[in-house]
C-alpha cells in the first residue's frame, strides 16, 4: 500500500536513517504520515522556541552536508529530480502527480555504531562548535566529553583491523558484536542519555557523552560482546 518508496525503504537492512528535502505536498505526505507509519527513522528540524540540542547540533553542520549525512547516519536522501552531487547516487524514483520523487543513496555514510582508533577529550566551551572543524575526522577519531582523567590514554600504536556488527538492534537494547587488534572506541550515532548502561562482555562498560551529543566506549583488543540497554 506504500507503493515504491515504502516497497525499497522496507527492503534496506536496518538501522539507517533518511533525509527528506523538498516543500512539495508529497514529501510533506512523506515528512508527516509515511515517517510515523513505517517508523522510519528521519533527520528534520525541530520546532521549537528554543534551540535544543539536537538543533544545535544540525545548525553546527548545516554547512557540511556530507558530515551532516555521516554523523546523523543518513544513508538515503528523498527529494525532487535532479540533484547533482557525486555523493548521491540515484538508486529509484517514481512520480507523485507533477513530482517526480528520486531516492538517492549518499556514498559516503557512517555505520550507526564503529570503532575508532583515536580519541580526545573535548575542551570546555562550545561543544557543537568542534564538529565542523576540517581537521576533525569523525572515521578516526571522536571528541569525549569527560575529564582527561577519566579516559583510557590513547595507545601508541592505533588499531589498524577493527569491525563491528549489530546483531540486535531494539528501541531499548542494542547488541554488537566487535573485535579491534588495539584498544579503540565505539561510537554510536545514537544520542547520549544516562538512562542507558552499557556492558562489555556481561560486565559494566564507561558509557561518554560524544561529538556534542552522541555515545562512545572503550573497547581493549580483542573480540567482545557489548550490550546497551535502556
Amino acid at each position: 500500500q506504500g507503493g515504491p518508496l515504502a516497497d525499497f525503504l522496507n527492503s534496506q537492512p536496518t538501522p539507517f536513517r533518511i533525509k527528506i528535502v523538498g516543500e512539495e505536498p508529497i514529501f510533506q505526505y512523506i515528512r508527516q504520515v509515511m515517517t510515523l507509519y513505517y517508523r522510519w527513522e528521519h533527520i528534520e528540524p525541530t520546532v521549537s522556541r528554543t534551540l535544543d540540542d539536537f538543533a544545535l547540533f544540525m545548525q553546527a553542520l548545516s554547512k557540511d552536508p556530507k558530515r551532516l549525512f555521516q554523523m546523523t547516519n543518513v544513508r538515503y536522501i528523498i527529494g525532487p529530480a535532479g540533484f547533482k552531487d557525486s555523493l548521491m547516487k540515484p538508486v529509484e524514483s517514481f512520480t507523485a502527480g507533477k513530482t517526480t520523487v528520486m531516492i538517492y543513496q549518499f556514498m559516503d555514510p557512517l555505520a550507526r555504531y564503529y570503532l575508532v582508533p583515536s580519541w580526545r577529550p573535548a575542551p570546555a566551551g562550545d561543544r557543537f562548535q568542534r564538529l565542523a572543524d576540517p581537521d576533525f575526522d569523525p572515521k578516526k577519531e571522536v571528541w569525549i566529553h569527560a575529564a582527561p582523567s577519566a579516559l583510557p590514554p590513547v595507545p601508541a600504536a592505533r588499531a589498524s583491523r577493527m569491525s563491528c556488527r549489530i546483531d540486535q538492534y531494539r528501541w531499548n537494547y542494542i547488541k554488537l558484536t566487535v573485535e579491534t587488534d588495539q584498544p579503540a572506541m565505539l561510537v554510536g550515532l545514537d544520542r547520549f542519555d544516562t538512562d542507558w548502561q552499557a556492558r562489555l562482555d556481561g560486565a559494566p562498560l564507561a558509557l561518554y557523552p560524544a561529538n556534542a551529543m552522541l555515545r562512545a566506549c572503550p573497547i581493549p583488543p580483542g573480540r567482545h560482546t557489548v550490550e546497551f540497554k535502556l
